[in-house]
């Protein structure tokens, strides 16, 4: 039985020490959404501890199409938003709280054609981090550089199999919702790793798990222990 959401997130390093977390909601069979967003999974608990580990963040990272798939609104803790085309709607809710920060490559800054597009994103608040050639360890970097030790990864799918095929997590927090629907999808890392090579066998040792007896929703904490 889950007695609370710091259970869930479990024992953290100390603030000065660099840890990147991800969080993910997921069906029975691993489809990461219903209806194209992740609202409809999970539960109560599931939303504290999403809110316990921003609490904890430093800085949310995440990608620009879950920004917009899941509503993003206004957040206490920093958002680092991921895109390499800058093409974000200035209205989303993101850029009504703190400033928001939007993580891409090198040349996305440089490129003429994109100059609409960082004067829009600009105008709504928001500032650029240069993440060199805007491979996932660039992003980490790129974030560590800038005072984050403390990393929170909110995805999309497409970003956890970025930042697990490289290596770069250290905890990986799972909520398994064990229900199924006709709505169901994307369907797991496996079909998008394959578009995206794993660089490495990337080992994984579980540190908690917990099912809420009310809806059977289990909670799942590894850590990263080896790659080969």
């Amino acid at each position: 039985m889950v007695t609370s959401a710091n259970d869930i997130l479990g024992p953290v390093l100390s603030p000065e020490r660099r840890e990147t977390r991800a969080a993910m909601v997921m069906t029975l069979f691993g489809a990461f959404g219903r209806d194209g967003a992740s609202g409809d999974l999970g539960n109560e608990l599931d939303s504290e501890f999403l809110q316990e580990l921003r609490a904890w963040a430093d800085v949310v990272l995440v990608s620009s199409g879950t920004v917009a798939a899941e509503r993003y609104g206004p957040s206490d803790t920093p958002i680092a938003v991921l895109s390499r085309s800058l093409d974000i709607d200035p209205s989303l809710g993101v850029f009504s709280g703190r400033d928001p920060i939007i993580v891409c490559p090198e040349r996305s800054l440089n490129d003429d054609t994109l100059a609409p597009q960082r004067t829009a994103l600009a105008e709504a608040g928001a500032r650029f981090l240069s993440a060199g050639d805007g491979s996932p360890s660039e992003v980490i970097d790129a974030l560590h550089r800038d005072g984050f030790n403390r990393i929170a990864c909110e995805g999309g799918p497409s970003v956890y199999a970025d930042m697990i095929g490289s290596g770069l997590l250290d905890v990986v927090h799972v909520t398994l919702d064990p229900s199924v629907s006709a709505a169901d999808g994307p369907w797991g890392l496996q079909r998008i790793s394959k578009q995206r090579p794993f660089e490495r066998r990337y080992a994984l040792e579980a540190a908690h798990t917990s099912v809420d007896a009310g809806d059977s929703m289990l909670f799942l904490r590894y850590r990263c222990v080896c790659e080969g």
